[in-house]
């Protein structure tokens, strides 16, 4: 029903809430913040006020008439709608989102808004009000960062991107981005494992070609033991034993038992299944054990190892068995590479430099040279017919877990160096 009275600016469409508006000013009832009404300009043309209306009564306190005030609020409701439409917007955006968001009150911890996927991840206990993964002191600077965090009740690991925001009402808060990485982390400890078990495999295998070498090797000192042995014996039947001469047999048999012991311990160190450790390192004193193991094979080829090594050399954080590992890979292909190489040219030079953050190795031979480098580091891919096609690919995953880079190139006057660097000031554990 059409109101009895109407005014020229009330817009058709707005005749009843103005009407309305209207009776209860008349009534008296204009409330504290006053109405909020559409109008109509003389153009037609639609626009927003605030109407505020009072009694005018005077000085005899006899009821005269109405005071009224307005302003025009069109272009701060329009600002009001843009920036709800905006909030709601960011909301839709944010529940579409693949990872938790929260938004905590500093304050009071209070809960202020989670997206879809918060919700569904974070079960609120009932006599709670709040769910958070992370707790932080209330009485000094919250830090901004990326962390990571076990939730107590799932037991999954989350990685946390925490930021202190303004929130409506200029509220202080703690923006989460909460990113499940259970799976990833599993994942990543899978690789870890499989890639201890090739190392452990291709240990093996090394040592699996070097045996009948090593087997060698070994029979010289035991050999030498039993003939110091049985000149001692002899030596002690006579009338007069000559017992300086049996004190220096006896001495040469201990060294000889002493080398048969180090060549088995470094044997036993090398091909152990262990865990990935961090100690300090020599260079020279990795570089003698693969020195050692491949001792036999050195003397079957005629070839040489030449090591140029800085005496002042920093010592290293690293796993040395596996850095042995390293080094035996590439001076053993080193000296493969050199079976058509003339006699006289068959040297491996293992040489190295540093400066103030890095050490950088080479192993440098004399061989055929580097046929394909692009698939040098391919797993699977080898030269040799009765390869694995792993070592190379081994050798530069070992470096890499040593924040390290392993590369090849071409020796000036022929054959490949191997060379790789390592940081001296890594303090992660190895991976």
């Amino acid at each position: 029903m059409a109101p009895s009275h109407r005014w020229f600016f009330w817009p058709p469409e707005c005749l009843d809430v103005c009407a309305n508006a209207y009776q209860a000013i008349l009534r008296g009832e204009c409330p504290a913040n006053g109405f909020e009404l559409r109008f109509m300009r003389n153009d037609g043309e639609r626009f927003d006020v605030r109407l505020y209306s009072s009694k005018l009564i005077d000085s005899h306190g006899v009821h005269r008439g109405w005071m009224a005030s307005m302003y025009d609020v069109t272009e701060l409701k329009q600002e009001r709608e843009a920036l709800a439409s905006s909030r709601q917007q960011l909301r839709t955006v944010l529940a579409g989102l693949e990872v938790a968001v929260s938004v905590t009150d500093i304050e009071t911890g209070v809960l202020l808004y989670r997206n879809r996927l918060h919700s569904k991840t974070f079960a609120i206990p009932k006599d709670a009000e709040a769910y958070c993964l992370t707790r932080w002191p209330t009485d000094s600077v919250i830090p901004d960062g990326v962390f990571e965090s076990v939730d107590m009740h799932t037991g999954r690991t989350y990685q946390i991107e925490q930021r202190k925001v303004d929130w409506v009402n200029n509220r202080s808060a703690i923006l989460e981005i909460c990113t499940d990485i259970t799976a990833k982390q599993q994942a990543q400890e899978a690789a870890r494992t499989r890639n201890d078990q090739l190392q452990h495999t291709a240990r093996l295998v090394n040592m699996g070609e070097l045996a009948s070498s090593l087997a060698h090797e070994l029979n010289q000192p035991l050999a030498a033991i039993a003939s110091y042995s049985a000149a001692c014996e002899t030596m002690l039947y006579k009338k007069d034993p000559p017992l300086g001469k049996v004190q220096e047999t006896l001495v040469k048999m201990t060294a000889q038992a002493r080398r048969a012991g180090q060549i088995i311990r470094g044997i036993r160190q090398f091909v152990v299944k262990r865990a990935p450790t961090r100690e300090l390192c020599i260079l020279n004193d990795l570089v003698s054990v693969p020195v050692q193991l491949l001792g036999p094979m050195v003397q079957k080829m005629k070839a040489r190892i030449v090591l140029d090594i800085p005496s002042d050399l920093p010592s290293f954080q690293g796993d040395p068995v596996m850095l042995e590992q390293v080094l035996l890979n590439l001076i053993k292909n080193g000296l493969e590479s050199m079976s058509e190489t003339p006699i006289s040219e068959r040297q491996i030079i293992v040489s190295a430099s540093f400066s103030a953050d890095t050490l950088k190795v080479t192993v440098a031979d004399r061989g055929g040279g580097l046929a394909d480098p692009a698939q040098l580091f391919q797993p699977f891919y080898s030269t040799k017919s009765e390869g694995m096609g792993m070592g190379l690919n081994i050798c530069r995953s070992v470096i890499e877990q040593h924040r390290g880079h392993l590369w090849a190139e071409p020796n000036p006057g022929g054959g490949t160096r191997m060379r790789f660097r390592l940081p001296f000031n890594v303090s992660e554990e190895i991976s």
